[in-house]
């Protein structure tokens, strides 16, 4: 129920024997919905296109890098209201149908000091928001594609 960094991080491990090492770990950008997309990639199998998450299977060989994610993206609902968040290494934003938050997580861990709206941050607000625009439609498509009657394998064409 809330876009607090708090309350959206949970523990990530995959063990994947061959692949993996014991006691590594990764400052990566991953989600949840990353989990499918992987294990198919690990099974190799074939994962649906319509799946929001990617495969994390390079990741787990070069757990030092990265990834391929700039952000990582949260949606929870307050009553019948959506939140947004988008975080990376270093901030984290978030967007409510009331007003928006900015923190920067690297001095300010809590999350007590939004800084949404101090004029210092203009730009950074301006990129997160066109990034969080771009998710949010990018996200739609997909569970477009997922809901679509020619995605389903029990479609007939017509």
């Amino acid at each position: 129920m809330t876009l607090f960094d708090v309350g959206t991080k949970v523990p990530f491990i995959i063990r994947a024997p061959g692949l993996t090492h014991g006691a590594t770990h990764s400052e990566a950008m991953v989600e949840l919905v990353d989990i499918y997309p992987t294990l198919a990639s690990l099974t190799e199998l074939e994962a649906p296109n319509h799946l929001q998450g990617m495969s994390l299977q390079d990741l787990l060989k070069h757990p030092d890098r990265l990834g391929r994610k700039k952000y990582a993206y949260s949606v929870v609902t307050r009553g019948k209201q959506l939140g947004y968040a988008l975080r990376n290494q270093r901030w984290r934003y978030g967007k409510w149908p009331d007003g928006e938050e900015l923190y920067r997580l690297t001095q300010d861990p809590d999350e007590k000091r939004n800084l949404a709206s101090k004029p210092a941050h203009a730009e950074r607000l301006r990129t997160f928001r066109t990034a969080l625009t771009a998710k949010r439609k990018e996200a739609g498509q997909k569970r477009n594609k997922q809901t679509s009657p020619q995605s389903s394998p029990n479609s007939v064409p017509h």
